[in-house]
């Protein structure tokens, strides 16, 4: 929520919370709520959002401010309470896992016409986060449970999964012109997989192994590190399952 897409800042700076009937004001979804007090704070503070304990205190106090009261005493309104729970969101920029950023790195990006289709949705997926995802991964289009009308929890829904959709046709269009470039036919990475690839990204991961040859000869085993696995008091250690 640091910086919410173009749809989502639209659609949360929509509500007139001042001329909102009080189940609507309760039902608000917290997303909007603090995409409005972000913009509210930026506003007055040169285009930054809260940095220091301070400035984030404040930032609660301004959304609490807006919960309506009773002769003084606040109305128990748990979007508000969700709201300022999930602050921390507004001044964390999400950032790509060290893991997944390590594999964009991957030489393995710099493709060849014997590159296969994960590295070059990879190579993709890194084209895509150097240009139209600003440093950022595809939207997975997913939000979680929140207080809500339910109306007001489909539109969030889909704004969400309309711009993963718009980033998983981005991406694809990385595909296919990365395809053309190492000689392979148009479409021979399919719509659906590269779907699937943007929705899971984050938790990508790779692994390497030995090929089965290697494994197979003992003239490529490196003795000594076997020996000091095999006499390690680690009873987990994955050298007693693979012997």
């Amino acid at each position: 929520l640091d910086c919410p897409f173009l749809e989502l800042e639209k659609w949360a700076l929509s509500f007139d919370f001042a001329a909102l009937d009080d189940i609507t004001h309760k039902h608000v979804p917290y997303v909007a709520l603090l995409i409005q007090a972000a913009h509210e704070w930026k506003a007055s503070h040169n285009g930054e959002l809260p940095s220091t304990t301070s400035e984030r205190k404040e930032f609660k106090e301004s959304i609490s401010r807006k919960q309506r009261s009773i002769e003084g005493f606040p109305v128990e309104e748990e979007n508000f309470s969700e709201a300022l729970g999930n602050a921390f969101r507004v001044w964390t920029p999400l950032r790509i896992d060290p893991e997944v950023q390590s594999i964009l790195d991957d030489p393995a990006t710099c493709l060849t016409t014997a590159s296969d289709d994960f590295w070059i949705m990879v190579a993709a997926l890194k084209a895509f986060v150097g240009s139209e995802g600003a440093g950022r991964l595809p939207l997975d289009g997913a939000i979680p449970d929140m207080t809500a009308t339910t109306e007001l929890y489909l539109q969030l829904q889909r704004i969400y999964q309309k711009q993963a959709a718009s980033d998983v046709k981005a991406v694809m269009a990385h595909v296919e012109r990365l395809l053309s470039s190492v000689g392979r036919q148009a479409g021979s990475i399919n719509a659906e997989t590269v779907k699937s690839f943007c929705k899971l990204s984050r938790n990508m991961r790779v692994i390497r192994y030995r090929p089965l040859a290697e494994e197979l000869s003992g003239k490529t085993a490196d003795e000594r590190k076997l020996r000091s696995l095999l006499a390690s008091e680690d009873k987990e250690a994955d050298i007693t399952l693979y012997i």
